[in-house]
């Protein structure tokens, strides 16, 4: 995957396998890195983003 690809929400939920109340819930808390809006109801993420936040975890994990 490009760390450029640009991610839907529906692809983002595949993707970590949070649903999408959750993964606004962490993103109002901080936890979930923001979308950017290419029109106001297009939220999008970068393939990047997802993977540097998936790879956090994986590091929090083997750090804990």
């Amino acid at each position: 995957m490009d760390a450029t690809e640009l991610l839907t929400i529906k692809q983002v939920q595949d993707i970590t396998t949070l649903g999408r109340s959750s993964i606004y819930a962490f993103v109002k808390n901080g936890y979930f890195p923001k979308p950017f809006y290419l029109t106001p109801r297009k939220p999008r993420w970068t393939s990047g983003q997802i993977e540097g936040w998936i790879q956090e975890r994986i590091d929090d994990r083997d750090n804990a």
